[in-house]
């Protein structure tokens, strides 16, 4: 994902993602435990399932009927320097403290 990202998007492309990740991870947890106050364990999770089951086509459906187009990308409104670029004021400032920074 990284390489198709945009240079100055790969950030919140990648905090979107373990977003996803972590919510698409907790929330049916959260629910099966909420659930089980009220109904066995069984129930909740066969009940969680079957609402999976039903919404997985129906948010398909949604999809493919909306006839959505792929977006233009947003040119990046702040550069990145780029790796090669080394001028400005950061440049001579040493990586290694007591260890000259540059080639010569």
């Amino acid at each position: 994902m990284d390489t198709a990202a945009p240079d100055g998007r790969r950030a919140s492309l990648n905090a979107a993602l373990y977003l996803a990740f972590y919510l698409g991870s907790a929330v049916p947890a959260v629910a099966a435990g909420l659930l089980t106050l009220w109904h066995p364990l069984t129930a909740a999770i066969s009940g969680l399932s079957g609402a999976a089951a039903v919404s997985v086509p129906l948010v398909a459906l949604a999809l493919v009927r909306t006839g959505r187009t792929p977006r233009t990308p947003i040119p990046d409104q702040h550069p990145v320097r780029p790796p090669e670029d080394r001028s400005g004021p950061v440049a001579d400032v040493p990586l290694v403290p007591g260890v000259p920074s540059g080639s010569g």
